[in-house]
């Protein structure tokens, strides 16, 4: 085949290229061209990564044009749009151009970013691949016995596992963590996830820590989550992304409850519309985002049931839905907008649906869950069976009477009992009078679907250390949804 000048392609060979990772700075591309038919005048690399939106281009102009050239592009990594984390897989090719109108298209290459910093081992659970350095047997053993049980809990709850591999990046000390994420990550983040490349990392100083039983599965459940739902044509809403991550979450933190407790007493819940792409950068907002997302998937759970929630995730990944209110409808029955007032409902708060609306569709009933082969009699049977029973036995009346009001003073003496226990535990770990949380300074710009912030804690108390956890969807310009983790560094 001749080029446009007449000049055969081939004239054009490419003798080497290479590419050198310098984790997390750098990628240096280097490329050596001989031609035949003219001289070398510039060459264009072409780089592809889940993360990037399209090709990126970089176009090197060759100073003195030659029949014999070297060429090379330096990638600066810590630049917010070309950074690439562990694990991601980027292929590239060059387009060399001569002075005789010639040109030429190397063949693509293929890598994947490691962080050569470290020595990897890894061991694999099930689908999961653990990527650790620097760890004995027993760690190491804490670490798959921690993938192990999250895997359970997720495959449980979401209603399936992973079919495909996923990484698991584990780092060792907290430094070394946060030098490997984008830059502009914020301080606070303590783990984070990469649907797009399936890829999660972790700091996980000591195998005893919580880290196992919340970080963990926290960014384990949005990869899995976003695994079963692939093929889907809707994305997911925030608050059910992050509200699934918490519930799979073995350990929570106090700081949840408290914060949903004030949020509630305040009546200051969020609106889900609000929370549906992306949390407050406000910290205290982020916080009861990810509070009262978790109190509604739980919610959801208990009205519900767990089949018909692995409905709902299988429905979300079934492109025939055109968006998630069919999702909600074809699975649990109702809109966003009726579960959403239902749950409010629930909680003692203001409803966001007119009368008129409300009717629109049934509320959600709390499963009961029956024997198979009970024969339940008929309501219209028993009432006739009491009645007669009344009537021929007055004084039955009375004493039921009694025992009714007496099980009802039980009952309160017992909630008054729960109530004063829970406010002495509630004074033990924060101290009498309500509580004020010193927020992180927050970076201001989110995308994809947003990063968020987190209060600092009030100081741990003795066996309460809280772990870093994990804000799903951090991301940076450019890049593919990522998921960080709140940590807490005293």
């Amino acid at each position: 085949m001749l080029a446009k000048s007449g000049v055969a392609r081939d004239a054009i060979t490419i003798t080497s290229q290479t590419q050198q990772v310098h984790f997390p700075d750098s990628i240096d591309f280097s490329l050596t061209v001989n031609d035949a038919g003219g001289k070398i005048t510039q060459a264009t690399l072409y780089i592809q990564a889940p993360s990037l939106n399209g090709d990126e281009v970089h176009v090197v102009t060759v100073a003195k044009p030659g029949t014999s050239v070297h060429l090379a592009w330096h990638e600066d990594m810590q630049k917010a749009d070309d950074f690439f984390s562990p694990g991601t897989p980027i292929s590239y090719h060059w387009e060399i151009e001569d002075n005789a109108g010639a040109d030429h298209t190397g063949t693509t290459q293929k890598f994947d970013v490691n962080d050569q910093r470290f020595a990897w081992q890894e061991t694999d659970v099930q689908q999961f691949q653990i990527k650790y350095y620097n760890s004995d047997g027993a760690e190491v053993q804490s670490l798959r016995a921690g993938v192990d049980k999250a895997v359970k809990r997720l495959t449980s709850n979401l209603g399936g596992a992973p079919t495909k591999p996923i990484t698991l990046w584990i780092y060792k000390d907290t430094n070394a963590f946060k030098s490997a994420l984008p830059p502009n990550t914020e301080e606070w983040v303590g783990g984070i996830a990469f649907p797009d490349i399936r890829q999660g990392m972790f700091v996980v100083e000591d195998a005893q820590d919580n880290t196992l039983i919340r970080d963990m599965p926290h960014e384990m459940s949005h990869l899995v989550l976003h695994e079963l739902t692939d093929g889907g044509v809707v994305d997911i809403p925030r608050w059910l992304d992050e509200g699934l991550a918490v519930y799979n979450q073995e350990y929570h933190e106090g700081e949840l409850s408290y914060q949903l407790r004030q949020g509630l007493k305040n009546h200051q819940i969020l609106r889900l519309s609000g929370i549906e792409d992306r949390f407050p950068s406000d910290s205290n907002q982020a916080y009861l985002a990810y509070a009262q997302s978790w109190d509604l998937v739980t919610y959801m759970y208990n009205t519900f049931g767990q089949a018909k929630m692995h409905t709902l995730i299988k429905d979300m990944g079934n492109s025939s839905y055109p968006n998630f209110d069919e999702d909600l409808k074809a699975s649990l029955g109702m809109d966003e907008a009726h579960l959403e007032n239902a749950w409010r409902l629930s909680q003692h708060q203001s409803s966001i649906l007119t009368p008129d609306q409300e009717k629109q569709d049934p509320q959600p009933t709390k499963q009961v869950v029956t024997s198979s082969s009970s024969n339940p009699v008929p309501y219209s049977t028993l009432l006739l069976v009491l009645g007669i029973f009344l009537l021929a036995s007055p004084g039955v009346a009375f004493a039921s009477y009694f025992i009714y009001r007496r099980q009802v003073r039980i009952q309160q003496e017992r909630k008054l009992a729960i109530a004063q226990a829970q406010r002495i535990l509630d004074e033990a770990h924060w101290g009498p009078g309500p509580q004020s949380f010193t927020p992180i300074d927050p970076y201001a710009h989110y995308t994809n679907p947003g990063r968020y912030t987190q209060p600092a804690p009030p100081p741990a108390q003795p066996g309460n250390m809280l772990p870093p956890f994990p804000p799903p969807g951090a991301s940076h310009p450019g890049a593919g949804e990522q998921f960080g983790s709140f940590t807490n560094e005293e």
